[in-house]
């Protein structure tokens, strides 16, 4: 008897342990997946928002200035 208390207390830890490892598993790598794709998407949208509010401005800014300041040479000479 004491045997067999043994042999389905290592049975049930095997078993508890494979079954949570791959419930843990699979959970964790849905629950990660689905995280990241938000805050990847969150954070991307947020940085190009930031990023054509602030820089592209500056850009055209550049780029209009370096077309005058072209012209400007090429009326000069």
């Amino acid at each position: 008897m004491n045997y067999l208390s043994i042999y389905l207390s290592i049975y049930l830890s095997i078993y508890l342990s494979i079954y949570l490892s791959i419930y843990l598993s699979i959970y964790l790598s849905i629950y990660l997946s689905i995280y990241l794709s938000v805050c990847l998407s969150v954070c991307l949208s947020v940085c190009l928002s930031i990023y054509l509010s602030i820089y592209q401005p500056c850009c055209i800014w550049l780029n209009m200035s370096r077309k005058y300041i072209s012209c400007h040479i090429i009326n000069k000479h």
